[in-house]
């Protein structure tokens, strides 16, 4: 589109890409064309069909057609031919006689856009008295039109478009809005409720513990190492001893402690489903929430389930579960005298060093038959205090987790409504 002051008037004009181009198809160039009835909204008081002086071919009979299939046949009302390259007729020739003589096929299109036609030089542009006489003609043709420009259902579909895209609009921006003070909200909320919570911990002096795991690593053994006494039933066995979430408490190194013992995942006779079921409820056994989720894994044995015991994990507590979560390798005393617990973590598997570096590289070992080894645990505990430290909130707490779900949920509900009026809305201009 370009505009500029012609002969005291302001004057729009606006190109459109070339039919019967050889590198574009028809097709692309019908749907640039109707792009640009939105440049000349709205409507134009004429449409130029230019024609090249002496150039006469079966492609202007089809130029025709299409302008007619695309505009409906008002649009001959508006129609004017407009030759260029006037300057390459005879001295002696006018533009009149140029069209009397032309060929019959030549002559119908001409007269079906009303007889009305200019040519012009298009190199000269000092000439404007070619252009004031252009614009003459054009306002003749209007003032004979009952409309003074062209709008058709072309041009009332496209100022429905419009408002309809407008409403669209109005209604992304009330849908990020609603979602970014509902966020806002949200934030706030949770905010005050890690103060608050962050100031009850304060006058509890306890440290909760939660032990998850495969059936057979050792957890409830080491469950009794922590506590330093007997709480839970333990023995070497290949099935679960422990089927229902189970809670101990002592006090260690000067501190309460509360251990909860959980049912093993990949267990022979339970279902993984129903294991993840009943460990969910340790929750309740450890509340307001656990301190740290230990991932008991045993010294030496490591395979595929011990990954899909992280997935399960994260599907039954979220993503935020690893911030408070801990290695804990049980049968310590099966390391060689000279090695230490970081050494088989940095010679094992690859797969096996991910587990514990999306644990943020927390890892203990103890070794649970020794109850009387008081040291291993203190050791552990000033491990999770440490990891408490570095969290914003000292506990995992299972609201925050299922609150974030739902906000995660409704932010990608608002997301795919917003997304929809955006198609709709492209849609729309296509």
């Amino acid at each position: 589109m370009g505009e500029g002051e012609v002969a005291g008037r302001r004057v729009v004009v606006v190109d459109t890409p070339g039919l019967f181009d050889t590198e574009l198809p028809n097709e692309e160039v019908l749907s640039e064309i109707a792009k640009c009835i939105q440049l000349s909204y709205p409507g134009p008081h004429a449409f130029l069909l230019v024609l090249k002086v002496g150039r006469s071919t079966e492609e202007e009979k089809k130029t025709m057609q299409i302008i007619q299939e695309m505009f409906g046949k008002d649009a001959l009302k508006y129609m004017v031919v407009l030759f260029t390259y006037r300057d390459c007729l005879d001295d002696n020739e006018t533009i009149e006689h140029f069209v009397n003589n032309g060929p019959t096929g030549f002559k119908q299109l001409v007269e079906s856009c009303g007889n009305r036609f200019h040519a012009i030089n298009g190199k000269d542009l000092k000439d404007r008295e070619q252009i004031k006489e252009l614009l003459e003609k054009i306002e003749n043709m209007v003032k004979k039109n009952n409309i003074p420009f062209y709008a058709s259902e072309f041009y009332e579909r496209e100022k429905k478009r419009k408002e309809t895209e407008a409403t669209l609009q109005k209604e992304i921006e009330n849908l990020k809005k609603k979602n970014e003070e509902a966020m806002d909200d949200l934030k706030k909320k949770k905010n005050k409720e890690i103060d608050d919570l962050k100031e009850s911990e304060m006058y509890e002096n306890s440290l909760r513990l939660v032990l998850l795991g495969k059936t057979g690593v050792g957890k409830s053994a080491a469950g009794n190492a922590i506590l330093g006494k007997k709480e839970f039933k333990s023995s070497l066995s290949d099935s679960s001893i422990t089927k229902v979430c189970a809670r101990g408490e002592g006090e260690v190194a000067g501190r309460r402690v509360v251990v909860v013992d959980t049912p093993g995942l990949f267990d022979t006779e339970l279902s993984n489903e129903g294991v993840a079921k009943e460990i969910v409820k340790c929750i309740q056994l450890s509340s307001p929430g656990p301190h740290a989720f230990l991932l008991v894994l045993k010294v030496g044995r490591s395979t595929e389930e011990e990954k899909q015991t992280m997935q399960i994990i994260q599907e039954m507590f979220g993503e935020d579960a690893l911030k408070y979560m801990m290695v804990l390798f049980t049968h310590r005393d099966c390391l060689d005298d000279d090695q230490s617990i970081e050494d088989v973590v940095k010679n094992g598997p690859t797969d096996f060093k991910k587990l514990v570096e999306s644990c943020g590289n927390r890892l203990h070992a103890i070794n649970g038959k020794d109850l009387q080894d008081q040291e291993q645990s203190k050791e552990l505990l000033e491990k999770v205090e440490n990891m408490v430290k570095e969290n914003d909130l000292p506990f995992y707490a299972s609201e925050f987790y299922e609150r974030e779900k739902k906000r995660k949920e409704t932010e990608a509900k608002l997301q795919k409504e917003i997304e929809d009026l955006k198609r709709k809305s492209k849609c729309l201009l296509l």
